[in-house]
């Protein structure tokens, strides 16, 4: 094991970025030399490296990792004056040590997310843990992320796929552990129906065991060769009872993600209580890990649920709402895993683990909570109206554009509202959900009013409704000029029909109703989203509700209705209606 650290040298910024590389390159070549691979461990915090002493420092990490004698288990980056620029170069190296990295620590940054250019850089960051397989904890607290950058956690971690660990897996202790000692059974044996299942699963994942799976030790070079050549990067476990993998991957595989001190806003609450639900609890996932080390790294991962938070760390912040508090103890009572208790809630010791007065027996003394033994109850609706009355304030006060997905999907609306409608089309009947509605199909009380129930007055004219100047009416808080709404003959529509229609030159097309240009309904989908939402936020299924709200002569009627009420009423009513509030999960 390579401990680098440089927390009490002199020199910093891009000067001891320097060094740092050379120091890595040292390693590299002498384990090179005696044909081992060397585990590195390096830490920087406090360094004001920068981001471009930062680039200095990942272009030394990549070498090193992309030669095969280094293995980067743990990298701390706190407090180092480390903007949205600097994670390009940084994803990069967590590209290289996905099958490794155990610990990154961004704590106390400058992680601001307010332009286009930054949301780009902090995304693609993000999508470069697709692959990691073995990291306990991302530290990302102290930085003012964001309600944007958040949205973009948001999306990113919607559209990575599921982690898998059947019940009845037994964890193994993990030769490439950082500490030995056992770790608890998973639970009891599956049910019938998780047997089929599973087999099921088993015989496919069997079909590609070659290119995409590991047993339980140290992903060797093998793996990194996988993760090179773009097959995916996959943690599989399996035991004497069972040959079903886990697969444990992704932002969704990191137990714990510390967001503490990021100013938590309505709006940011919002975004975590789609994720809440869909990230497994610690005590889940980390018996499939490396086990920490014994001591102060053991006691700090244990000492987070001294927050009343498991895994997903968001407390302490300071503008956390009632509302915002009632939205994300709704998310997190859908949780599976155990629930936390505290017994001194004013007392966060996670804050004071970087203190050198605090030694681990005080550490552990002030850890005041106990785990329960079953989950503590919420149910979809509850969560479904803190939402809405989220939702509804974030339309009112800041309008549909202060989120991306909301105003790519107006833009795609009107746009579909004057290519597919159609008056002799059937009636939009829209998505039916379990909850959240009344057995007649009307929204219950959630924070606005019901609509009219009476007869609605059939339209005069063909964009005489909300969709056509909700756009128009509502400021562009949250929109760059590149964003902007395109005119229908404008130039990048006219370069989406021609690329669209090239593509397809030749092909076979189903007959389907003739629209402007001679084209089919689904070549103008394409053409729609490819001009309107070149971001691709949202899925095809939403595009697809979006245009069949767009054809009918009902779905006019119904803004029509709406029309007398609050445009962020108006805006929300459409959006439940098209399923367009939140993000398609892994399309």
């Amino acid at each position: 094991m390579g401990k680098l650290n440089y927390t009490n040298r002199k020199i910093s910024g891009v000067k001891l970025g320097s060094t740092v590389k050379k120091d890595i390159l040292k390693h590299s070549q002498s384990a090179s030399k005696s044909r081992s691979i060397r585990d590195l461990e390096l830490n920087l915090q406090g360094k004001d490296l920068g981001d471009e002493g930062l680039e200095i420092v990942c272009d030394g990490l990549c070498q090193g990792l992309a030669s095969g004698s280094l293995r980067l288990d743990e990298l701390h980056l706190a407090e180092n004056k480390i903007t949205s620029r600097g994670l390009k170069f940084l994803g990069d190296v967590t590209r290289l040590a996905s099958a490794d990295l155990k610990d990154l620590d961004l704590r106390a940054n400058e992680l601001a997310i307010v332009t286009q250019e930054d949301a780009e850089d902090w995304e693609n960051f993000l999508e470069s843990f697709r692959d990691v397989t073995c990291l306990r904890r991302l530290d990302l607290s102290e930085n003012p992320i964001g309600d944007r950058g958040f949205e973009v956690l948001w999306r990113v971690y919607s559209r990575e796929d599921p982690i898998y660990i059947p019940k009845h897996l037994k964890s193994l202790h993990s030769d490439d552990s950082d500490a030995g000692y056992d770790t608890d059974d998973m639970g009891g044996d599956s049910d019938e129906m998780d047997s089929l299942f599973e087999q099921a699963r088993s015989m496919n994942l069997h079909s590609s065991a070659d290119s995409c799976s590991s047993t339980h030790t140290t992903p060797a070079k093998s793996d990194r060769d996988s993760l090179m050549s773009g097959r995916p990067s996959v943690r599989s476990l399996s035991n004497s009872r069972t040959s079903v993998a886990a697969e444990i991957h992704g932002l969704r595989s990191i137990p714990y993600m510390i967001f503490t001190k990021t100013s938590v806003t309505d709006s940011t609450a919002l975004f975590l209580s789609y994720i809440l639900p869909a990230h497994p609890t610690p005590e889940r996932i980390m018996r499939f890990l490396p086990a920490p080390k014994p001591g102060a790294p053991t006691e700090i991962l244990e000492s987070y649920y001294a927050s009343g938070c498991r895994g997903i760390i968001y407390r302490p912040n300071d503008k956390l709402s009632p509302l915002s508090k009632r939205v994300l103890d709704c998310a997190e009572a859908l949780r599976e895993g155990k629930p936390v208790t505290l017994i001194a809630p004013n007392i966060t010791p996670y804050n004071k683990f970087n203190d050198s007065q605090f030694s681990p027996r005080k550490r552990r003394n002030s850890v005041t909570f106990i785990l329960g033994g079953s989950s503590p109850t919420s149910s979809i609706p509850d969560l479904e109206r803190a939402r809405s009355k989220i939702q509804g304030a974030i339309l009112k006060e800041n309008g549909p554009h202060y989120i991306s997905l909301w105003s790519s999907a107006l833009k795609v609306l009107v746009v579909s509202r004057e290519i597919f409608f159609d008056p002799n089309a059937g009636s939009y009947e829209g998505h039916h959900r379990s909850f959240g509605r009344h057995s007649n199909g009307n929204l219950m009380s959630s924070g606005f009013n019901r609509a009219p129930i009476s007869p609605p007055t059939s339209p005069t004219r063909r964009f005489s409704t909300p969709a056509s100047y909700l756009l128009e009416s509502t400021p562009l808080n949250r929109m760059d000029d590149s964003h902007a709404f395109p005119p229908l003959h404008s130039p990048l529509i006219a370069k989406a029909v021609h690329s669209v229609a090239n593509g397809v030159q030749g092909a076979v097309v189903k007959t389907e109703r003739r629209l402007p240009g001679g084209l089919p309904e689904s070549l103008w989908k394409n053409i729609i989203a490819m001009a309107v939402d070149p971001d691709g936020l949202l899925s095809s299924k939403q595009i697809s509700n979006l245009a069949d709200w767009a054809r009918t002569r009902n779905t006019l009627e119904k803004e029509r209705e709406l029309s007398g009420k609050l445009k962020s009423l108006q805006i929300w009513r459409i959006l439940e209606s098209t399923e367009c509030l939140a993000y398609d999960e892994g399309y």
